[in-house]
């Protein structure tokens, strides 16, 4: 490239500058570089955020979760790899006061605990609550209220655990990691993890959970994980957000859904946008083409000259994008997570990388090959009227262009499957789009269009470029189509979340109660005359699956499935007449309130070693019939008809799968994996589970039922409530930046829509002035066909966007079905005020410039 090709592209570049060819390309190139680095950089900072917010349900990033003691092997291996540790024990205990002794809860934390969130305490039963990262020191321990009002205790008295005697110093009101596992669970007690060995409660046989906690670079955590998983036995479990809080994880999942699509739609607006503006810019440099050839360039120079300049326009844009990207996104992750309660991480360089990768694909695709083509111009050319006609359609542009939009929803979605569903759905949307939009021409133009000179004008413009029109009416209709889409999935997915987690959502699980403790429970909930809607109970006990088909679970999937299933643990187990609320049927069907037995095996068969050495048991006798949670299924394996084996206590239990269940997990209610048929279980010991609303002033009513049922226990999720209601909060926030690219994005692409037709309708309306015809006659007939263009393609827009949401509902958010009337008048009014304005827009030139004026120019 030589000295002058460089100037002379850079003055061309000025020239179409001044001469507002270049503006429209300009802007939906900025566009989207700023959506691809902005989003990019704002969504994976925001992700890492929430995600922090949310780890502080675990105490920590991962837990290692253990019977025994772990090896110390994991714990060095942890260390070399520069990751944060601490651990804590629990365990199941008599505490005693003044001879009085309480069935509790205890978990001995280490020093470091907790490495994520914070403990909240009172230093008294009456003093305000603090939160702070230090558990209790040697020789204290923190207890919950119910057990200070139930044992009447004062800081600073004794109690004892085992042999060893502690002090009361603080009153414990919350953990970061107070999950919902109902064994661990009861009337907490913390302390040290140094006192343990005096208590002398810690003897062969003892049930005993270690929790081993780790925090640290997300890079070195996946390290240990790859290294860790393959050496995990089956009592080990290594839990992530998802297991150990699945409500928390199912609204970051749904919140990643929503920002990918919506973002996506942004770069596929820009990438619209984009193509014709260039095919516009390329049909505007015909004739400059033609004179360079009469002055004596080459084919080839002409080619070379406007490879240079996109070289500088990706620079420029890539530049300025960057910027606005990078401004944007920090002031409004600012504002969206001014209340998260984690440390800002640091922006990542890739995304602006990402940025300038994209609008180089973006001009290599779409702006370079109609631009390319102009070197095949005739000198003669510039002789012809039409030197601002079409290009001839190359199909091998438009594959480039295909191609070049995968490529850009590939490398911002990291999704081939999703870029090429999006890419074909696209081009379909544009097609269907466009049959309805036709017919509606039609019949608008034959039924309504005959009352005065405006009308009859805008009518034949309308009828005089009805291929052309169509096509553009498609575009801008997809384009708004999209936009509300994306504003009735946000309404509806966030509405529906709120939904989901109301004012009286469940903020309590109570578990271990007998069957004849039932209506004491009832009658007690009835006396605190609460106005929520009472939840089921039921019974539970747990037991292990081990077989699948006569198959040990652990030969039918890797080894690192069957540790992320959760079935490497005891499951809780139910049943019940009737389909849980929060549960959907997706195959077979619920049992019938009758046998619970659906098959019978008469032949023994003794079976060895199933969960240890010295367990056996015998495989003859009923079948049972059970449904199992889709998710479980899906990772094991299981489908209708499977013969599924489980050791309960020491009894072996064989069921076949009838039915396959969806569950709503984040609802607060009870639920579970594995659900038999009605009193399937009922001759083994069980107890009962439920849940229910207490209003945080009367919290305390709560330590009633504990006394009522001793044995009973209680757990609060109200934590994990507010958790969500947080997450969703925040993540709505956040996601008004998205829809303001999404407005952006639609606003260019109408921009286009009206510059494409621009050039012939500058001529045609020139010409009209020339023979005499006013300025309010032009105008008029402008906005009377740009916004009947404009109301037919937010009509359109809004049929086939409910069509859309009623999809996106029951297959990716998995949602209730629910209409959107609310948002129906959104895109007529945008098509008819935007297009409109742009009709004006695009004649306001032709009636403040003298007829002759513009007839030199054309």
């Amino acid at each position: 490239m030589s000295a002058s090709e460089t100037k002379l592209a850079l003055k061309q570049l000025a020239t179409d500058w001044r001469s507002n060819r270049l503006q429209l390309l300009v802007v939906a190139l900025i566009l989207s570089v700023t959506v691809v680095a902005g989003l990019s950089a704002f969504v994976s900072r925001l992700e890492v955020m929430l995600v922090g917010q949310s780890s502080q349900f675990l105490a920590a990033d991962r837990v290692l979760s253990d019977p025994y003691p772990a090896n110390p092997e994991l714990l060095q291996k942890a260390t070399e790899l520069g990751l944060q540790q601490a651990s804590h024990l629990s365990f199941r205990s008599m505490l005693y006061k003044d001879d009085e002794p309480v069935l509790v809860s205890v978990k001995a934390a280490s020093d470091r605990y907790p490495l994520k969130g914070e403990l909240t305490y009172r230093e008294g039963i009456d003093s305000p609550e603090i939160t702070g990262q230090q558990g209790p020191e040697l020789g204290t321990v923190w207890l919950e209220q119910r057990l200070w009002q139930q044992l009447g205790l004062k800081v600073g008295d004794p109690v004892y655990i085992g042999d060893a005697l502690l002090r009361v110093n603080r009153l414990l009101v919350a953990e970061p990691d107070r999950g919902a596992g109902f064994i661990t669970m009861g009337s907490r007690v913390l302390m040290h993890l140094d006192d343990v060995p005096a208590t002398n409660v810690i003897q062969p046989g003892s049930r005993l959970t270690y929790h081993y906690l780790f925090a640290g670079d997300t890079n070195a955590i996946r390290d240990y994980e790859d290294w860790l998983l393959p050496q995990l036995s089956d009592s080990q479990r290594w839990l992530d957000l998802e297991k150990s809080q699945p409500t928390v994880a199912t609204s970051l999942e749904r919140a990643k859904r929503f920002f990918l699509l919506a973002s996506s739609i942004v770069v596929v607006l820009a990438s619209i946008a984009i193509a014709m503006a260039s095919s516009r810019y390329a049909r505007q440099h015909i004739k400059q083409v033609a004179v360079l050839k009469t002055l004596g360039m080459t084919s080839q120079r002409i080619q070379n000259l406007y490879l240079t300049m996109l070289v500088f326009l990706w620079l420029g844009v890539t530049f300025v994008g960057s910027l606005l990207a990078y401004g944007l996104q920090e002031v409004v992750i600012r504002y969206a997570t001014a209340s998260l309660d984690v440390a800002m991480p640091a922006i990542s360089l890739q995304s602006f990388i990402l940025g300038g990768v994209c609008a180089l694909i973006s001009l290599g695709c779409f702006a370079l090959p109609p631009l390319i083509t102009l070197k095949n111009i005739p000198a003669v050319r510039i002789f012809q009227l039409d030197a601002t006609a079409d290009i001839p359609v190359v199909w091998r542009s438009l594959a480039v262009a295909g191609i070049g939009l995968v490529a850009l929803l590939i490398i911002y979605t990291h999704s081939p499957i999703l870029s090429l569903l999006m890419l074909a759905g696209l081009v379909l949307l544009v097609f269907i789009v466009a049959l309805p939009v036709r017919f509606l021409l039609g019949y608008l133009l034959s039924k309504g269009l005959r009352a005065g000179s405006f009308w009859s004008l805008a009518k034949a413009n309308i009828q005089r470029r009805m291929t052309t029109n169509v096509v553009q009416v498609a575009v801008f209709a997809t384009a708004l189509m999209l936009l509300v889409t994306l504003i009735g999935v946000r309404d509806s997915l966030f509405t529906q979340w709120q939904n989901q987690l109301p004012e009286k959502t469940p903020n309590h699980f109570i578990v271990n109660l007998q069957k004849h403790e039932l209506p004491i429970f009832d009658d007690w909930l009835a006396q605190l005359g609460l106005d929520s809607e009472p939840v089921a109970a039921y019974p539970m006990l747990r037991g292990r699956l081990i077989e699948v088909n006569g198959t040990p679970v652990t030969d039918r999937v890797s080894k690192e499935v069957f540790q992320r299933s959760g079935a490497n643990r005891e499951l809780n187990l139910s049943w019940s007449s009737q389909l849980p609320a929060d549960n959907a049927i997706v195959e077979g069907e619920w049992f019938a309130d009758g046998e619970a037995v659906v098959e019978r095996v008469e032949d023994a068969e003794v079976i060895g070693d199933v969960t240890s050495a010295e367990d056996t048991a015998t495989r003859a006798g009923p079948i049972l019939g059970v449904s199992v949670e889709s998710q479980l299924a899906e990772r094991l394996n299981i489908v209708m008809g499977d013969e599924l084996s489980f050791m309960v206590t020491a009894e072996l239990v064989s069921a076949r799968v009838t039915s396959i269940r969806e569950v709503e997990w984040d609802r607060m209610h009870p639920n579970f994996y594995m659900m038999f048929a009605p009193r399937a279980l009922d001759h083994m010991a069980h107890t009962y589970m439920t849940s229910f609303w207490v209003p945080d002033d009367r919290k305390t009513e709560v330590n009633q039922v504990m006394t009522m049922i001793p044995t009973s226990v209680v757990i609060d999720v109200a934590a994990v409530i507010q958790q969500i209601r947080s997450i969703v909060h925040h993540v709505s926030q956040a996601l008004q930046l998205v829809l303001v690219f999404v407005m952006v994005g639609a606003l260019v692409v109408m921009w286009a829509t009206v510059q494409a037709g621009l050039d012939l309708r500058t001529k045609e309306n020139t010409i009209i002035r020339a023979l005499g015809g006013k300025r309010g006659l032009i105008i008029g007939s402008l906005l009377c066909e740009f916004a009947l263009l404009g109301f037919i393609a937010g009509v359109v827009a809004t049929i086939m966007s409910e069509l859309i949401l009623v999809v996106l509902q029951a297959f990716v958010f998995k949602l209730d079905f629910a209409l959107h009337p609310e948002i129906w008048w959104i895109a007529p009014v945008m098509g008819i005020v935007m297009v409109g304005a742009g009709g004006y827009l695009s004649a306001r030139r032709v009636v403040s410039t003298t007829p002759m004026e513009l007839l030199r120019e054309v």
